[in-house]
């Protein structure tokens, strides 16, 4: 298959563990390095007015488009810059931009691939960070209009894929499963001195999005074994340390992707505490990816695409939400765990 020679990307400030950012980053890298000589990255500003970005960004990439003479221009979704529309005003600039860049790349021969990290009408959120955002009903319109506007969709996995088949307004694109992949696989580090098991939950920790963390906090303080520690990376824990001995559970703040791996490298389990209804049946967790390239066998709850990944891998364990404080004791005492092999490398994902 034929990969993207070039790709857009607009300059969101967002913290590297998120796995939306993860996706991206690895992509890119993955592409670049694959053909360093003739893949070309563009970066676009997304600060100023809506007007300005909109029109700046239409003008960077036709340029782009013409100075790169690229075949196939990789997007990705939801970062674009008319995206999180807080009313359905904002839609009508949204079908033009995507109308307008398809167009302009069609009469150049240029194909136009998507990569969808999440689907926010399935996930029934709107990403917007506001107040007040925008409702499903006006969330599900832009993704109507967005599905016209790729010649082929990447999405993360089987189940995402069947949500975007079901909502897309242009059937007959090419849709594509690509799991997110981890650039290679590193060496593990050794224990330290009478070091009891480490587990490591990456995740966005902030209190107004749990995503299971005060759940996994609760199962581990009352099942694991004292020896046992916690440690928690990502943006917005701030309101965990003082809850809980330090030596048992550490936030250690959010880091970029090369400090996560040096901390991954020296845990034991890698924990996705996912609950099990929602949209986490549907997202193919980027964790997944981090803690077996690292060598981490994971814990995941029973959501459906974590579940399913990690079993059709063999990549570790699957405990049902109920059982997870019997489970975290349970290998808190059994010792240092095997390492795993990492099934989702970016070259063993898109060849």
């Amino acid at each position: 298959m034929e990969l993207p020679d070039a790709a857009v990307r607009f300059d969101w400030a967002c913290a590297v563990p998120d796995g939306g950012l993860y996706r991206k980053a690895g992509l890119v890298e993955f592409l670049k390095h694959r053909a360093p000589e003739r893949f070309h990255e563009l970066v676009i500003p997304t600060g100023g007015s809506r007007g300005r970005r909109t029109g700046r960004a239409l003008l960077a990439l036709m340029r782009f488009a013409l100075a790169t003479r690229a075949r196939s221009i990789l997007f990705f979704y939801p970062a674009l810059p008319l995206f999180h529309p807080p009313a359905g005003r904002k839609l009508p600039a949204l079908a033009i931009w995507l109308a307008t860049v398809r167009r302009a790349l069609a009469r150049r021969g240029v194909k136009i691939v998507l990569d969808v990290e999440d689907l926010p009408a399935a996930q029934h959120l709107t990403l917007t960070g506001r107040p007040h955002p925008a409702g499903d009903g006006v969330l599900a319109r832009a993704e109507r209009w967005l599905s016209r506007f790729a010649d082929e969709v990447w999405l993360p996995s089987e189940a995402l894929a069947d949500r975007w088949r079901q909502v897309s307004a242009a059937p007959g694109r090419q849709v594509r499963v690509v799991p997110t992949g981890a650039p290679a696989q590193l060496p593990a580090a050794p224990p330290g001195p009478g070091q009891g098991v480490r587990f490591l939950c990456a995740a966005s920790l902030y209190g107004a999005h749990d995503r299971g963390v005060s759940w996994l906090l609760e199962r581990f303080t009352e099942g694991a074994a004292p020896s046992a520690r916690l440690l928690l990376a990502g943006p917005g824990g701030e309101w965990i340390p003082g809850r809980y001995p330090r030596e048992r559970v550490e936030w250690v703040g959010a880091l970029d992707r090369s400090e996560l791996e040096s901390l991954a490298v020296g845990a034991d389990w890698g924990l996705v505490p996912y609950p099990e209804r929602g949209y986490f049946h549907l997202a193919f967790p980027a964790k997944l990816a981090l803690y077996t390239s690292c060598g981490l066998p994971v814990l995941t709850t029973a959501a459906r695409t974590a579940a399913e990944a990690v079993r059709a891998a063999g990549v570790g364990r699957v405990s049902p939400a109920d059982s997870w404080a019997r489970t975290l004791g349970e290998l808190s005492l059994a010792g240092r765990p095997a390492r795993v092999e990492c099934p989702w490398l970016w070259q063993q994902v898109l060849g």
